[in-house]
């Protein structure tokens, strides 16, 4: 699911990567920090339940791979090097 540069986010927020922002959620604590990496044409968002479980005891964060979910849009094709 593709959503509009002007879509906000329903939590989480932004960082901007080389003029294109790309959605984060970072929830919890310490370390090391657990990072979930969405493929499969899935995104960040799928992963929201477990990420609200391992942040009991660490940080975890999700995000959307360029041009998937709410993080901008990337020309096609895309390269591996833009997601």
């Amino acid at each position: 699911m593709t959503h509009s540069s002007t879509s906000p986010a329903p939590v989480g927020g932004y960082q901007e990567i080389d003029g294109r922002r790309v959605f984060v959620h970072r929830v919890g604590s310490g370390e090391p920090a657990v990072v979930f990496l969405p493929g499969a044409s899935a995104v960040g968002l799928d992963y929201f339940l477990v990420q609200q479980e391992v942040s009991r005891f660490t940080t975890a964060v999700v995000y959307d791979r360029g041009g998937t979910g709410y993080s901008d849009p990337l020309p096609l094709p895309r390269t591996a090097a833009s997601v």
